[in-house]
């Protein structure tokens, strides 16, 4: 029994002394593993590549692998962010290290110059290697200095974009992003979000999953992304295109373009409300003459189906169809007349065509065509045809009253209240201007200027003028004239409604040919 405890003894004793010197070996190897210097030109295989993680940390690296940390675009501090970034030359790293029991088998590299990561457990701690072919690559300081300053250089222009620029893996994860995106990543996570600020891998902004939908060509599409405390979304034109087995893309901020195309579409709601509401017809053609838009008084007026306009039809075939409905004037050279609204382009902005078209059945149409600078052509039909009937009957009275006027002896003129002669008859240019016609804007200073040369002086001028262009009742009154030739004149004042003053100017000989009138006459 005493040579069994001693045994037992020993063999404890042993497996202290061995348990110990497994401890100062592991220290040992991480130790080195963490310290081991960098010559200054090293080949890539002189110095292992090695990281050691303590749960979901990184607790310590090597200095080759220090260096692939420190290049990194984003933060490398969890394993998680180490993964993210060997993942795309390690496919599948990403979901071996977010086990807490990963595999330790070799996972292979798919670059072309190979190799894989070794993987090895001590408890709570996983030490990842990455082991390269024994292929030794020489490279000359000066080229060495010449990629490391073309890679700042490209470093520098993806952090300093104003463009959104990340790349995604072939699980849809962000892989890399400059600072833009980082941005906006930043202001577009909730306080509340389970993501939070300045983690790794960022969210995904634009939810693009699958980045085996993008070819090797880049492909443009508008998205849109919230923000915390908008209500309205920020928009962006996203262009993708597969890379290496995940996919690029870049976003351009068109928010503007996006507000002023809304605008813009507004305002041509308003417009086209406005044009539903107008009585003329309006027809709008392209720089090809096609028509674009056309509202519903244009169908009544041309008397052109609505079927038909919303076809689109050119000009010519427009035109043409309403000469065969006999909705067009015929002109003597229907060929040139059509050419000719044709032909107003962007090179005649300035030019309109005016017309006016008669139509059969007492129908008046007003219309007006103007080219704008984008090649387009806008036509406007007006139907006049009240207006014109309404000039013609007005013209009709005037000549009338005019024919009226004429017959009279006396000499009449008609004043309006700014003094301007509006009416004269026959009898008033003979007397008072048989060489010629008074002109229509003749004023009454001008007028009685004609009359004092004729007559003889007469010292209540002032007062006549007075009475001619002083209220409706001040303006009734009568006078009388001696022309040069010693015959007399006399003259009356009548106010007329509206403002107007007649004045009427008769002979001694008609005077005496007329029979008298009753009631006294009033010197001025």
């Amino acid at each position: 029994m005493q040579g069994l405890g001693v045994i037992a003894t020993m063999v404890l004793v042993g497996g202290v002394v061995l348990s110990a010197i497994l401890v100062i070996w592991i220290v040992d190897r991480i130790a080195h593993m963490s310290t081991r210097p960098i010559t200054a030109s090293p080949a890539i295989n002189d110095t292992p590549t090695a990281f050691l993680f303590e749960g979901a940390e990184v607790i310590d690296a090597t200095p080759q692998a220090r260096r692939i940390l420190d290049a990194a675009a984003g933060p490398c501090k969890t394993r998680a962010e180490v993964a993210a970034l060997l993942d795309p030359q390690f496919p599948g790293l990403r979901e071996r290290l977010a086990s807490d029991m990963p595999d330790l088998a070799p996972l292979p590299a798919k670059t072309r110059i190979g190799g894989h990561l070794e993987f090895e457990q001590f408890g709570n701690s996983l030490r990842m290697t990455v082991h390269l072919p024994k292929h030794k690559f020489e490279l000359h300081p000066l080229a060495y200095g010449a990629m490391t300053a073309e890679l700042d250089t490209l470093r520098h222009i993806g952090e300093a974009s104003p463009q959104l620029i990340w790349k995604l893996d072939a699980q849809g994860t962000v892989a890399w992003a400059n600072s833009a995106y980082l941005d906006v990543v930043d202001a577009t996570i909730e306080a509340a979000s389970e993501t939070a600020p300045n983690a790794w891998p960022p969210m995904n902004l634009f939810e693009i999953v699958d980045s085996t939908l993008f070819g090797p060509h880049p492909e443009t599409i508008r998205r849109q992304v919230f923000q915390t405390g908008e209500t309205l979304p920020r928009w962006y034109d996203v262009t993708s295109m597969s890379a290496d087995g995940g996919s690029m893309h870049f976003a351009v901020d068109v928010g503007a373009v996006v507000k002023a195309e809304q605008q813009s579409k507004l305002f041509v709601q308003m417009l086209t409300k406005t044009f539903s509401d107008l009585s003329a017809g309006l027809a709008v053609f392209d720089k090809n003459r096609r028509l674009m838009t056309f509202n519903p008084a244009l169908v009544h007026l041309t008397q052109l189906p609505a079927q038909f306009l919303a076809g689109q039809p050119t000009l010519t075939t427009m035109l043409d169809r309403l000469r065969d409905a006999g909705m067009l004037p015929e002109p003597k050279n229907y060929l040139q007349w059509r050419n000719h609204l044709l032909s107003l382009g962007p090179g005649d902005t300035e030019t309109t065509y005016n017309d006016t078209w008669a139509l059969p059945g007492g129908v008046t149409y007003r219309v007006t065509g103007r080219p704008h600078p984008n090649g387009a052509l806008a036509l406007l039909i007006e139907d006049i045809s009240a207006d014109i009937s309404l000039t013609r009957r007005v013209k009709t009275e005037l000549d009338g009253t005019q024919a009226i006027l004429d017959s009279l002896d006396e000499a009449i003129a008609v004043f309006s209240t700014q003094g301007q002669l509006v009416h004269s008859n026959l009898a008033y240019q003979t007397h008072w201007s048989p060489e010629e016609a008074p002109p229509n804007d003749a004023q009454i200073a001008h007028e009685m200027q004609r009359w004092k040369s004729v007559c003889d002086p007469f010292d209540h001028w002032g007062a006549l003028h007075k009475n001619l262009v002083s209220g409706d009742e001040a303006r009734a009154g009568t006078f009388q004239l001696s022309l040069t030739d010693g015959r007399k004149v006399a003259c009356r004042i009548t106010a007329l409604k509206g403002g107007h003053t007649l004045i009427g100017f008769q002979t001694a000989e008609i005077v005496q040919k007329t029979p008298a009138k009753t009631g006294a006459v009033s010197q001025v």
